[in-house]
Formats: C-alpha cells, sequence, structure tokens
C-alpha cells in the first residue's frame, strides 16, 4: 500500500477545515471520507483520522 500521504495533499485537506478569510471556519463539525487502498479514510475537522477497512462486495 502506498503511504497516505503521496495520493493526498494535506494542504487541500487543511484548506477545507481552516479559517476563511474574515476568519470563521468554514466547516463545523465537519468531516471528509474518501476510500483508499480498499479502506474508508475519514478525516475530521479536529484532525482525526480514521482508518477502517472496507467489506468486500464480491
Amino acid at each position: 500500500m502506498a503511504p497516505l500521504g503521496s495520493v493526498v495533499e494535506y494542504e487541500s485537506l487543511e484548506s477545507l477545515f481552516s479559517s476563511s478569510q474574515n476568519g470563521e471556519r468554514r466547516l463545523i463539525g465537519g468531516r471528509v471520507k474518501f476510500t483508499f487502498s480498499g479502506c474508508e479514510v475519514t478525516v475530521t475537522v479536529d484532525g482525526s483520522v480514521i482508518v477502517r477497512s472496507e467489506p468486500r462486495s464480491d
């Protein structure tokens, strides 16, 4: 499995959760979820990264 950092731009994820130009948070309680190497990856606004293996559909 390739390192997650080799396929995800951390700066892009960080910009989703960072403050906007007027200082307000862009997302409150937000999260981003995607699939990577057969796993479900969730990144939350507080910086948590949760990785769960997805059940096979075969």
